[in-house]
This record gives C-alpha cells, sequence and structure tokens, in this order.
C-alpha cells in the first residue's frame, strides 16, 4: 500500500509500451510522468472518497487545533502500509497457531512436496548455469561472503563456501537432470543436518536441541544461496508455477504488448515490400534519432557541448533519485528494523527468522515512521502551517489529502507530499524539463559526429566480469 503499487505500475507500463527503452531517455521520462500522473489522481480520489468521507465521522470527535492534521497522519497511506503489516502478523500468528494444531492433511503433504520439487528445481537451474563458469562463481562467492563466515569456506583463491562447492561437485554432466536433483538434493540434506558441513561425518548428526545456534546458521548460508536465484536471468521463459504474482502480472502485460507488437510488425511488414526506399529512410531517421538520444548523450558526452552534458547529468541525477531513493525509501528504512527483528529471533528465541514476519514487524516501524514524519513535518509545512505546528497558521485545514492547492496562504507550497506517487511526480516534471533542455541544446551547440572516445585501458578496475 505504499511504494509497491507505485512501482509495480511503473513497471508494468515500461512492459506494455517500452521493454527495450533506456529508462533515461526522453520518452520514458514521458511515460513515466504520464503513469505518475494517473496514479495520483486514483490516490487522490480514493483518499477523498474513502479517507475523507468514511473516516470522517472519527476525525470529528478529535480536538480543533490538531484534527485535520493528524486525521492525515491517520490516513495516510504510509499509516494505511502500517497498519497492513499489522494485519499480516495477525494473520501470520494466526495460521501458525491453527497449523500447530491440525493434522497434516493429504492435500497439505501434497503442496509442501510440491513447492520443495519446485525450490530444488529453481536451485538446480542456478548451479548447473554457473558450472564451469569460473567469472559466475567468483560473482556468487563474492555475494554469499557476507552471510558465510570462513569457517564454513573453503581454503582456496577464492574463499569458496562449502555449500556451493558441494552443490558444483553434485552437477555431473554424465547424468540426467533427475539424477542430478537427487545429488543436489542429498547435498543440501548433508550440509544442514550433519556435523561435519564437508560431509565427512555422515550418519552423525548435530542435535535438534543442544545444536539450534549451528542449525540455524547452515540454514541461514542455504538461504543467502537461494535469494540469489532471483539475481540471474534464469528466469525467463519459465513455468507459470515458478512465478510469484508480481512476474505473473508482468508476464501477462508482456504477452498483450507482443500479441499486438506482432499484428504490427506483419501489417508493417507488408507496407515495406511495397516501398523500396523504406531501408534507406529508416537508416536515416537512425542516424538522426541518435544525435538527439538522452542515452547517447549521457553514454558519450564527448560528442556534446558543455551545456547539452550539463542539463542531460542533472536530469539523470534527478531520475535516480527518483527511482533509486523516493521510490524504495520506506523498503530500505524497514529493512534494519527487520534485520534486527530476525537477529532477536534467532539470538533471543533460538527461532528460524521468517521473513515474512520480520519484514512486517519492519514495516510497522518504518511505515509509522514515515506517516509521523508526513504528518507532523511534511503537511504542516506544505500547508504554509509551520514544521511541526509551531507556524502561525498552525490550524490551518489539511484536508484535501493528498493533494492540497493552497491558493488562500501565500506562505504554502501548495502541495502536500504523502504519497509516494505525488513525491516522485514532483521529482518528474524537472527531470523531464532537464532531458527536453538538454535535447535543445544540442540542435544549438551541435554535434561532432559518431566518433569513439578513448579506450579503457588494460588493467582498468571498470574492466567487467562476465556471467
Amino acid at each position: 500500500m505504499g511504494a509497491a503499487p507505485t512501482g509495480l505500475f511503473l513497471k508494468s507500463t515500461k512492459l506494455a509500451f517500452q521493454p527495450k527503452q533506456k529508462d533515461s531517455s526522453f520518452s520514458s521520462q514521458l511515460r513515466v510522468f504520464g503513469a505518475l500522473f494517473l496514479a495520483v489522481g486514483f490516490v487522490s480520489s480514493l483518499s477523498r472518497g474513502l479517507f475523507t468521507e468514511v473516516g470522517g465521522w472519527a476525525i470529528k470527535k478529535l480536538a480543533d487545533g490538531v484534527r485535520q492534521n493528524v486525521g492525515t497522519v491517520i490516513f495516510s497511506f504510509s499509516a494505511v502500509a502500517a497498519v497492513a503489516a499489522i494485519t499480516s502478523l495477525a494473520f501470520g500468528a494466526c495460521s501458525a497457531i491453527v497449523g500447530s494444531r491440525s493434522r497434516l492433511s493429504g492435500v497439505i503433504m501434497d503442496s509442501i512436496q510440491f513447492n520443495k520439487d519446485r525450490h530444488l528445481h529453481r536451485i538446480f537451474l542456478l548451479i548447473k548455469d554457473v558450472k564451469d563458469k569460473p567469472d559466475a562463481i567468483d560473482l556468487l562467492t563474492r555475494a554469499l561472503q557476507k552471510k558465510i563466515g570462513k569457517a564454513y569456506r573453503v581454503d582456496d583463491r577464492r574463499g569458496t563456501p562449502i555449500l556451493l562447492e558441494r552443490l558444483l561437485a553434485a552437477i555431473d554432466p554424465t547424468h540426467n537432470d533427475t539424477q542430478m536433483k537427487r545429488a543436489i538434493a542429498k547435498a543440501i540434506g548433508s550440509y544442514l543436518t550433519e556435523v561435519n558441513p564437508k560431509g565427512d561425518t555422515e550418519g552423525q548428526f548435530l542435535d535438534s536441541e543442544t545444536d539450534k545456534s549451528e542449525l540455524l546458521a547452515r540454514e541461514n548460508h542455504f538461504l543467502a544461496l537461494t535469494n540469489l536465484i532471483e539475481h540471474h536471468a534464469i528466469q525467463t521463459g519459465k513455468h507459470k508455477y515458478y512465478m510469484d504474482v508480481r512476474h505473473q502480472v508482468e508476464k501477462r502485460v508482456e504477452n498483450v504488448r507482443e500479441g499486438a507488437l506482432k499484428r504490427w510488425t506483419e501489417a508493417k511488414e507488408r507496407r515495406a515490400e511495397m516501398s523500396p526506399d523504406s531501408n534507406n529512410a529508416v537508416e536515416r531517421r537512425t542516424s538522426k534519432s541518435l544525435r538527439y538520444d538522452s542515452r547517447n548523450i549521457l553514454d558519450n558526452p564527448h560528442q556534446y557541448g558543455p551545456l547539452t552534458r550539463g542539463l542531460a547529468k542533472a536530469a539523470e541525477v534527478l531520475r535516480f533519485f527518483n527511482h533509486d531513493i523516493v521510490l524504495s525509501l520506506n523498503y530500505q528504512v524497514t529493512r534494519p528494523v527487520a534485520q534486527l527483528a530476525g537477529v532477536i529471533t534467532e539470538s533471543a528465541l533460538k527461532r528460524p527468522n521468517s521473513r515474512v514476519t520480520s519484514f512486517s514487524i519492519g514495516r510497522v516501524f518504518a511505515s509509522s515512521f514515515w506517516a509521523t514524519g508526513e504528518g507532523w513535518l511534511l503537511i504542516p509545512w506544505a500547508s504554509g502551517a509551520g514544521i511541526a505546528f509551531s507556524g502561525a497558521g498552525a490550524g490551518t485545514n489539511v484536508v484535501d489529502f493528498p493533494l492540497r492547492l493552497n491558493r488562500n496562504n501565500p506562505n504554502g507550497w501548495g502541495v502536500g507530499v504523502n504519497s509516494t506517487a505525488l513525491q516522485m511526480l514532483v521529482v518528474a516534471l524537472p527531470a523531464l524539463i532537464l532531458t527536453a533542455a538538454a535535447k535543445g541544446a544540442c540542435y544549438l551547440e551541435g554535434w561532432e559526429g559518431n566518433t569513439m572516445r578513448k579506450l579503457e585501458p588494460a588493467n582498468s578496475k571498470r574492466a567487467p566480469k562476465y556471467w
């Protein structure tokens, strides 16, 4: 209920209209601006209708001096996210209680087996893909080193985790997929339960009561590896059973676009067959579009004048801030609280940490902090009421959530920024203007042509690692 719908909506519009277009291009920024404008309109209409009318009867009972501002805090989307997280915790607790008192039916056992097989298949795809790829193994090792201590790593140049080395050894090209999956399952079971993580103590198992800390550490090593599966493109073209809800939505959008594009392409090819000069025209248009392309300005600044470069870089800074900070701010505030909740769960309660539970706890606190900041700082400031009700207009009504056009107060900003979509819209507009200005500056300063920049030195630290 916070940034998630905004991010999913932006991703869906990209998949539907510009799947191959760079986010820094002018057309992409125009699409983002239009999508955010629609999202703000939806949030405004929802808040006016649902929160103002339905919740109005409760707000009227509060003191007159802080009634409107507190009402905005209570019914801000961050507060709704906090309440949703509390509700999630309640449902999780009820589910755990009911599950602990219920007998495992055949249906539940089949579901557990299916999910185990599905997850094993995903691990198999990842390990099979990196087998015999030194750079890929190096990347996985680097990603795992923060989660897996030296005591659980092989004493080699990379410091490869024992778990990863054993899984790679289970991939035997002379065996079929079923045999390799069985070998992987056996290696995982051995690592998680046997005394020696290297598998040298077959038949000697850790005790579930006295070795709780060791068992939790091994489980966290396994989770650290499985959390990397989504970070690689092995999900492309996967079966719907391996998708979560977000991926299913994105896949449907892609299918609709591909179907429409196929019909449009067929019609375009029929027209091109009747025009022999079409290829030359396409080549001329491509050359011209490259000159004014925002991505080309950023990638090859040496081809442009100082004004063009400066405007393009300023637009890119705003775009980066918008998508990498504003959009993910609530989540980034959630992470440290969630991590603390997980540490307390494992160290104090000696129980495996539930990612869903810890992140729900994190979202409760993060969203509450964010809602309080909006209600006591941003909203009064935007309405000209000062900081935390300290201004002369502390009693100003702030009821037009989340958009307030404060025409009567000349000291007000005129807009309340307590919706992720609206916050992003405020930043997206100047970014769009600066990108358009960079294109205009290119007309004035000219273009030096499609010249190459100097090559990077052979020992450059910027040299990429290839998967």
